[in-house]
Parts: structure tokens; sequence; C-alpha cells
């Protein structure tokens, strides 16, 4: 895939995504296959169009869906097609398995791909209070491999904008489908250059 800078920001993205590909060799980036010396142009690894069913089915969780919805743990009747009394919205049964929690506590977390990148993204970059953080999405991180993956990968590179799906693409690596990021070159340092309201 052939990826052109088109003005200043451009080619400071292309030189952040180089530079960020050549020092981690992170599998969680599309390898980048060569570049032109003045950072105008990047061949990079085909990725193809990564859509929100694709995590479900490679990563194991989805990138979101209505089990976003508030709710609680309710001790009523079992529903046809669920295991215990859950509420209706829910419907995801290891939730209510989950002995830390109880009857009629509020559900207050997702267990999905994008609500757990926007906390590792608040978290990763931000002094501030995350406002994401929840037992189910720090749970989540620690159960799913790609997602642990990323946190580490963030903390360490501070790269941004990691919670937009247009970010990611697939690739077929030994055999198996892999989800990446196709579009790194924003990290925080760009971010406040270029992008930011409160830029210098």
């Amino acid at each position: 895939v052939l990826k052109i800078a088109k003005n200043e920001k451009g080619i400071a993205q292309n030189e952040a995504e180089i530079k960020l590909y050549e020092s981690t060799k992170s599998p969680l980036l599309a390898e980048i296959k060569r570049y032109g010396a003045n950072k105008t142009w990047i061949v990079s690894e085909r990725a193809y169009t990564c859509v929100e069913t694709d995590f479900e089915r490679i990563i194991g969780i989805p990138w979101r869906n209505f089990w976003e919805h508030p709710t609680e743990k309710s001790p009523r009747k079992p529903r046809k097609g669920f295991k215990d009394g859950g509420d209706w919205q829910v419907g995801f049964d290891k939730y209510f398995a989950d002995k830390n929690h109880r009857v009629n506590e509020p559900y207050n977390g997702i267990i999905n791909v994008r609500s757990a990148l926007m906390y590792i993204d608040s978290s990763c970059n931000s002094d501030e209070e995350d406002e994401y953080a929840s037992y189910s999405v720090e749970k989540a991180i620690k159960t799913f491999p790609w997602l642990r993956e990323m946190q580490r990968f963030v903390k360490q590179t501070h790269v941004r904008d990691i919670a937009a799906i247009d970010n990611y693409g697939i690739v077929h690596r030994n055999g198996k489908d892999m989800i990446v990021m196709i579009d790194s070159g924003l990290t925080t340092e760009i971010y406040k250059k270029y992008y930011s309201t409160w830029q210098a």
C-alpha cells in the first residue's frame, strides 16, 4: 500500500510512523516495506478493511454493541436463552457468573474493544483522571492478549487516536488473520503541534 503525504502534517506523521515501526517492530503495526528519503511516501504491508464484527472474530470480544447500556444484575427468573436472571439488555453470562459482581450492583463498564482502547489512550496519554476506568474494562485488558499488548505499546510510545476503527486493518500472518494499526503516525507530540486546540 502506497501512502503519500500532501503537506507538512502528513510528512511529520509519516516520519513518526516510520520511526515508530523501526524502533519497535511491533506486531500491532502494519509492516513498512520501504519509504522515500524525504518521508513523503511510505509503502506498507497490505491490510484489508476492518469492520466491527472482525474484532469479535479475531480478538474474541466485540468492537461495540448493546452491552454498553448501563444495567444491573437482578435476581429475576432466568430468561430463555440466558443461564441466569440477568438484565435483557446485557445478556452476557460471563459477566453475571463473575462472583465479584453482586445482585443489584450497577454494571458500570463495558467489555468491548472500543471502550478498552479509549481507556488505554486516556490513561497512557493524559495526566488527568481517567473517566473510562471500570472493573470490566480493566479485566478485559488483562484477559485478552491483544488489548494487553496494546496497553504496553501505548505506554511505551504514546501513540494517539487508537480508538478510531478506521485506523485498523486485517493482515494475514503465519496462516492467521491479525488486526493491526495502519495509521500510527499521530503521536502526542504531533497531536499537540498540529491538531490540539490549545497548541502554542
